[in-house]
């Protein structure tokens, strides 16, 4: 069997939705939602260093300009792994990991960004600013506690 007959399609995905040697491509990405939770301090880092406010809505630069923008670029993703590959999927450490690890960055982001508003000088519209931001990162912890109730395993 030649090499290129051995990757995995899209269509040869959707001609087989049972294909067991389904490849997850993206899977380095997914270690980008480890890093989605501290957009917040990474933001508060910025302010410190340059001392521009802008960077207190950092999150929310790239939640409604950003993401849309790569959103429109690469349009609808189809690669969804197809049914009989999930069990194998939830079986793999890698993803019960990146998920385990953005719990304590959770916290960080909350912890230090209430620190932040406590100890240094802001106007209403960089704790605003502040506020939304923490206030999405920490919206999106909801799907974090979500998806570690369904894991039943320790890592």
């Amino acid at each position: 069997m030649s090499m290129s007959e051995n990757v995995l399609t899209t269509e040869s995905l959707q001609r087989d939705p049972d294909a067991e040697g389904y490849v997850d491509r993206k899977r380095h990405l997914w270690v980008l939602s480890v890093l989605w939770p501290a957009t917040p301090l990474i933001g508060l880092y910025l302010v410190s260093q340059t001392g521009w406010s802008i960077w207190y809505g950092l999150v929310l630069i790239l939640w409604y300009g950003a993401v849309p923008l790569i959103d429109a670029m690469f349009g609808e993703d189809f690669s969804n792994p197809p049914e009989s590959a999930v069990p194998r999927l939830e079986q793999d450490r890698y993803y019960r990991v990146l998920t385990y690890l953005t719990v304590p960055i959770h916290y960080a982001a909350l912890i230090v960004s209430a620190w932040w508003v406590s100890t240094q000088p802001m106007n209403v519209f960089e704790f605003l600013a502040l506020a939304l931001s923490l206030g999405i990162v920490n919206g999106l912890a909801l799907n974090t506690g979500h998806e570690l109730g369904h894991k039943k395993r320790n890592v």
